[in-house]
């Protein structure tokens, strides 16, 4: 998803009810806004044979107060990176000191994944597996990066001869609740545990159908889910993107399939 601010500047950019001079500007801010920190306005006015008055009104055109908040939210802009499709603001910490940066990652990763194990050598995850086996059908409803690491988890449940359909679409994920039953079982996926489409599916699907999850611990909707797996990270102490829970997630998925697995291996031996 394209930043909104540098979408609003792009259409001043090329709106034909638009005077010259705020194209200008526009255009400029478009070229530079990556080192927008050491630009003022008075440089801005130079550039475009324009005043620096102008350039506040161009500010406020974007419903901000002036050059200093537009000045500020294009530094945010210039400072992060895109992940699944959206700005993301990557720590400072980078920038100053990337060895004590990677120092700080790996403890949390270490933390994190510590935490993780005792958490999982603890969980009764038989509720999963009773729902994997019986399960006619099994569906994981989840979005951009939690849909793309769930990928494997399905092909290798699918080699295993289980009917395991996966969705990212929201109009296809409608069309289904709509045909899901007692019968069936529903994982869905959050890492940042706040997902809103999430949420609402779950409203929809808690009473309806065997419901689980995958789930960052902040999550507020635990309470509708027949079981769930969490995780816990202090990841966003670094930056905000969602690489160790995404790692958490997988795990959780590979401690799924493994215990399933040897279950069902049991099962077949009795």
């Amino acid at each position: 998803m394209y930043s909104k601010l540098l979408k609003e500047i792009e259409i001043l950019s090329t709106n034909e009810n638009q005077s010259t001079e705020t194209k200008k500007i526009a255009l400029f801010i478009l070229q530079n806004f990556n080192n927008i920190d050491n630009i003022t306005t008075t440089q801005i006015a130079k550039e475009c044979n324009t005043s620096p008055t102008k350039i506040t009104r161009f500010a406020e055109k974007l419903n901000l107060k002036g050059y200093r908040e537009l000045k500020l939210r294009l530094s945010d802009i210039s400072k992060s990176i895109i992940i699944d499709g959206n700005f993301v603001n990557v720590s400072e910490k980078i920038n100053n000191n990337s060895k004590v940066f990677y120092k700080k990652y790996v403890e949390i990763h270490n933390e994190s994944f510590e935490k993780q194990f005792n958490y999982l050598s603890h969980k009764d995850i038989k509720i999963f597996n009773d729902c994997f086996t019986t399960s006619k059908r099994i569906f994981i409803f989840a979005f951009n990066l939690s849909y793309n690491i769930s990928k494997n988890f399905v092909q290798r449940m699918r080699w295993k001869g289980l009917n395991i359909i996966s969705e990212s679409d929201p109009v296809s994920i409608e069309t289904y609740i709509n045909t899901i039953t007692k019968n069936d079982c529903v994982i869905l996926i959050t890492i940042s545990g706040n997902n809103s489409l999430i949420k609402g599916i779950a409203e929809q699907l808690t009473k309806k159908t065997n419901l689980l999850g995958i789930i960052n611990k902040t999550c507020d909707f635990q309470n509708l889910f027949l079981d769930f797996i969490k995780f816990d990270s202090d990841e966003s102490l670094l930056w905000d993107i969602n690489s160790i829970k995404a790692q958490l997630v997988m795990h959780s998925l590979d401690f799924l399939f493994v215990n399933w697995f040897v279950n069902n291996k049991k099962i077949e031996k009795d």
